[in-house]
């Protein structure tokens, strides 16, 4: 009896497909967030269906890679990210962007990153 290309392919589709949902499955999920982290009126998703849970980053681990600085509107790139004031990154967010350096806040620590000269 002769199996046709077609069903191989499928069965090992399958397999493959299987084995991967038992990976999948067998992970444990953590949830960053205690009850007294997470603001229950923030969004868990942004309006690109993206989950928005942000990792614990120290300040000490971002990196501010350059700043785009118009009075209207400037950017921040801090570890490949574009930003802008209001934007988070980690839990920090962004509360000024100047010429030399950002301003960052989280809860009532503020941080400053500033842009090293080359």
């Amino acid at each position: 009896m002769r199996i046709g290309r077609r069903k191989i392919i499928l069965l090992v589709s399958v397999f493959l497909l299987m084995a991967n949902m038992k990976y999948v499955l067998s992970k444990e999920l953590v949830y960053p967030y205690t009850k007294q982290d997470r603001d229950p009126f923030a969004p868990l998703i942004n309006k690109n269906g993206l989950i928005l849970i942000y990792e614990e980053v120290d300040a000490k681990g971002l990196a501010l890679k350059g700043i785009v600085y118009a009075d209207g509107e400037s950017l921040a790139i801090i570890n490949d990210e574009v930003l802008r004031i209001g934007d988070k990154i980690g839990l920090y967010e962004i509360i000024e962007i100047e010429e030399k350096k950002v301003v960052l806040k989280k809860d009532k620590e503020i941080s400053t990153l500033k842009l090293e000269e080359e």
